[in-house]
């Protein structure tokens, strides 16, 4: 059975739009299309934010939304940069993927991963919905001079699309994260599979002392082992690719506080009402990506419990195999491997994708924000 998972990969040869017509000639015209018209949409988000810089010089009350701007820049940069250095490693995490559905044809998998693909396209088409009818309401309700409609239009734009493009990358590390938790989940129920049967076996053996022909088989142990070095492989690609994509949009969503914070300053203790339609909309933005980060986090916490699942079967499966030291010997190795090598998805220094991730973002920001406004001739 061949697993169609065509919405992921299209995500992946978008992600790597400068290699995709070098890398990926088979895609489909209408592939090339839309990874052609992705860069130029990268290379006008580069021209736009430049340009809101100068546009808007005068109306920038707050310094973190300058570097807001500029770091959507640097960022977009990045990621053009990025797909040409990392061109072998997408590659590879493709590959990966097909390897493993060559090792394992998992019916629950199978099914798992295409309806999970229909769910999450719906959800980040949601997402970009919810943020043009908001953004759009918000500015139809600002109340400004006709004179000032191109600058209000160039900046609507610029924080549509860079938003965007966070909420794209979110979208793409959450495929990838969602494929590597269903692949450790498809090698745990294979070894529970396999021990029933086994189980099964055992019981219809009508000599007791002949039990060694009902164990578990030194391929389906090979097999798993297999698996799970494809998944620590992939694991490791994924590290190397989105850590700092990671760390840029984690933050922007402590930029986006901070802006707030402002805002809210200044409306409340200076009484400007300039701020109150910049304050709704950063809200907005800060909630999306508050949410998102959320997902992110629930999505490397539920990677680390199949791991631990899985090292918890490798126990039961280590105990199951004692009258076969073969068996027993693999079974250990591959216990041992996954206790070394720990499938995790890193973001910067110790701190891993999981449900800690977010309550110690929140608490970093809102302490070095507090700092910075006693610091703020406003207080």
């Amino acid at each position: 059975m061949t697993l169609n998972l065509t919405p992921l990969k299209y995500l992946l040869f978008i992600e790597n739009i400068t290699c995709v017509f070098r890398n990926y000639s088979h895609l489909t015209r209408c592939a090339r299309i839309l990874a052609f018209a992705w860069f130029l949409l990268e290379v006008i988000s580069i021209l736009t934010n430049a340009l809101v810089n100068f546009a808007l010089e005068d109306e920038i009350h707050i310094k973190a939304q300058r570097i807001y701007f500029l770091t959507s820049i640097g960022f977009s940069l990045y990621v053009m940069v990025a797909a040409v250095y990392y061109s072998k490693k997408f590659y590879s995490l493709l590959l990966n993927f097909d390897a493993f559905y060559n090792i394992f044809d998992d019916r629950i998998y199978n099914q798992t991963l295409l309806r999970a693909q229909k769910v999450l396209t719906v959800t980040i088409f949601s997402f970009c919905l919810m943020k043009i009818v908001t953004s759009t309401a918000v500015r139809l309700s600002n109340r400004r001079g006709t004179e000032n409609m191109y600058k209000a239009i160039l900046y609507n734009y610029n924080f549509n699309f860079t938003d965007f493009r966070y909420l794209f990358e979110y979208f793409v590390l959450y495929s990838i994260l969602f494929v590597i938790c269903e692949q450790l989940r498809t090698i745990t129920r294979s070894i529970d599979r396999e021990m029933s049967l086994s189980r099964e076996r055992r019981e219809n053996v009508e000599h007791a002392g002949d039990l060694s022909s009902a164990t578990v088989s030194q391929d389906k142990i090979n097999k798993w082992v297999k698996a799970y070095e494809n998944i620590n492989d992939t694991s490791n690609l994924c590290n190397a690719m989105f850590s700092i994509q990671l760390t840029v949009m984690i933050l922007i969503v402590t930029v986006y506080y901070i802006i707030l914070m402002y805002s809210i300053t200044l409306i409340t203790v200076e009484g400007s009402q300039t701020m109150t339609t910049s304050m709704f909309a950063h809200f907005f933005s800060m909630a999306v990506f508050l949410i998102a980060l959320f997902v992110i986090s629930r999505a490397g916490q539920k990677v680390q419990n199949s791991s631990l699942q899985l090292r918890q079967k490798l126990c039961e499966l280590c105990v199951y195999t004692l009258d076969n030291e073969e068996c027993y010997k693999l079974a250990k190795d591959l216990l041992r491997c996954v206790r070394t090598r720990p499938v995790r998805i890193h973001v910067f220094g110790t701190l891993d994708v999981e449900m800690s991730m977010l309550p110690s973002i929140v608490a970093f920001f809102t302490t070095y924000t507090v700092i910075a406004l006693q610091f703020n001739n406003v207080l």
